[in-house]
Order: structure tokens, then sequence, then C-alpha cells
């Protein structure tokens, strides 16, 4: 059993440091093959690392149960028809019983004061049989009116059984309806966070660079700044003429002035 365990914890610990630890072009396609991966060794540890493919992997097990649901639900549909067939015969027995019991009865207490063979239903009987016959119809009463109320109780226990399983449906499909909004939401609530997260990292490197800066004592610039800095050219033509100041050039050079 430890052999068998090992293999999957170090799967789940490999996919979920590889999905923790997973950043750059390479994240998105990480961040969904990993949980998919634990989902695979243990659907809990892969919604404690994305909340987005834990509300998918609920909502395909839903779907499973729908599914499930659903055939249950012809399943009963089809049991609803033939008990109900099934009692509609016993109902119809209980009724000819009555009326044939009935009928016998009556027949009987005509035919027992005289004695005579009673014919009946295509048969002749003696008073002794025709007896027997009423009694058997009459025994049997009982019986078929058994069978009719247990036919009886298995049609309302299924008709309490689909509705049932139309409440459960119900509840599922309503389950399932509100599962992309709350997906959609998952994701708005990942990309919040990973926005304060990107935040984060860049509000350090600017603090860091910030930093940097203040200490490096070098007027270390960039091209950019450099070319900045550089005067207009009409600018420095106009320098060089000054520069190029005969009377101050002398001056310069120590010429005695005139």
């Amino acid at each position: 059993m430890i052999s068998i365990l090992k293999p999957a914890a170090i799967l789940a610990g490999a996919a979920g440091i590889t999905y923790a630890l997973t950043t750059g072009p390479a994240a998105s396609l990480v961040r969904s093959g990993a949980p998919e991966m634990l989902s695979w060794v243990n659907a809990q540890i892969a919604c404690r690392f994305d909340a987005v493919l834990c509300l998918q992997w609920h909502e395909a097990d839903l779907r499973k149960i729908a599914k499930r649901a659903a055939d249950q639900g012809y399943a009963l549909l089809s049991e609803r028809d033939r008990r109900s067939a099934e009692l509609k015969a016993a109902e119809t027995a209980v009724s000819d019983n009555a009326r044939l019991l009935s009928e016998a009865r009556d027949r009987y207490r005509q035919c027992s004061m005289n004695g005579q063979p009673v014919d009946w239903k295509g048969a002749r009987y003696s008073p002794a049989e025709f007896k027997a016959q009423v009694q058997l119809l009459w025994e049997e009463k009982a019986i078929l009116e058994q069978t009719r109320d247990r036919h009886r109780r298995f049609s309302e226990q299924l008709e309490k059984d689909l509705k049932a399983n139309g409440t459960l449906r119900t509840q599922l499909d309503a389950e399932l309806s509100l599962m992309p909004a709350r997906i959609d939401e998952a994701r708005r609530e990942a990309l919040r966070s990973d926005f304060h997260r990107v935040l984060g990292e860049i509000n350090q490197i600017e603090g860091s660079a910030d930093r940097q800066i203040r200490d490096t004592n070098l007027k270390l610039r960039t091209t950019s700044e450099l070319i900045k800095a550089e005067p207009p050219k009409g600018e420095a033509a106009e320098s060089l003429k000054t520069l190029r100041n005969p009377d101050f050039e002398n001056f310069l050079n120590g010429a005695p002035q005139s």
C-alpha cells in the first residue's frame, strides 16, 4: 500500500511545486497542466491551488450526477408505466372477482333450495361442486385484493421517487446554471490576485532602483539622457564664436593690449 501511495504523493508534490514556482510565458500552460495532474491524483489538492479548476472539476462532477439523475428519471418513468399496467390488471382482477363472486353467490342461493345441478359459465356443477366454486372465488378475493394493494403501494412509492428525482434534477440544473458565473468570478478574483502580486513586484523593483540610484555617486547617464542634455546646434555655434574672439584670445595668451 505504501509503495502505491508514494508515487501519488511525489506526483502531487511535484505538480504543486511546479505550479507555485513557474512564472513567465510558460506560467499559464503549467498552471493549467499542474492542477489537471493534481485533480487526477486528488481533486481536493487541486482545489487548494486553483479555484477556477476546482469549480470546473465540480461542474464536471455535477454534470455526471445530472446525467445519472436523468437516466434514473427515465428508468423510473419506464418502471411507473410497467407498474401502472400491473396495478390496472390487479384492479381489474379484483373487480372481475367481485362481479363473479356476487353472481355465483346469487346463483347458489337460487339453486341450493331444490338441490338441482347448476349450469354456470359453460359448466355444470353439482350443488356441492358449485359451493366449492363459490368458496374458491371468495378465498381468491383476499389474495387478489392483497396483490392489488401491493401494486398500489409500489405505484405510490414510484410517484414519490419520481417527484424526488424531479426535485433533484431541478436542483442540479439550478446549480449548473450558476457555475459559469461562479467560474468567471473565480477568474476575475485570480486576475485581481495576479494584478496585486505583479503590482507588488513592480513596487519592489521601483524601490530597489530608487535606492540604487540614490546610493550611486557616479553620474552615469543613459544615451537618451545624454542626448537630452546636449545644447541645440545654434547655441553651440554661437558659443564657438564667443570662444574665438581675438581680443579674448590675446588676453588669454598674455599679449599686450592695444
